[in-house]
């Protein structure tokens, strides 16, 4: 059995990641997982949209709000760029340690090379240091 686990944030990368992997036919089964941030709001929304276009798939969501200070006021200074990758990795360790507890294969992203200031380069570094590597 083979199953996947997808970042979801609503937006139509995530949507259209986790619609092709779902419709794979070697993918037996999808969960989805929405982190939530200090900038996310329309949660309702987006539970709206999970249980009218993903029936009986499991979603789960967990908070970062806690985490994000580190990003806002880091010991060496603010920087943007720092900020989105220390936020991804953040994003992706999570994401690692939940695919283990629910015996995931492999994990979905959409990410879109560039997008957010974040690289091919830094998205391989990245999931190297999240312990996704392979």
């Amino acid at each position: 059995m083979t199953r996947v686990l997808a970042l979801f944030s609503g937006s139509l990368a995530s949507r259209t990641a986790a619609r092709l992997v779902a419709n794979h036919p070697a993918v037996d089964a999808v969960s989805l997982i929405h982190f939530r941030s200090p900038f996310s709001s329309d949660l309702d929304d987006l539970r709206e949209l999970v249980r009218a276009e993903w029936v009986g798939t499991p979603y789960r969501t967990q908070s970062l709000k806690r985490e994000y200070r580190r990003f806002i006021e880091p010991a060496g200074g603010f920087s943007l760029r720092s900020a989105c990758v220390n936020c991804r990795l953040l994003q992706l360790a999570r994401a690692a340690r939940y695919m283990q507890r629910i015996k995931a294969d492999y994990l979905v992203t959409g990410d879109r090379i560039g997008g957010h200031g974040v690289e091919r380069e830094d998205l391989a570094e990245l999931t190297v240091r999240a312990g996704l590597e392979g």
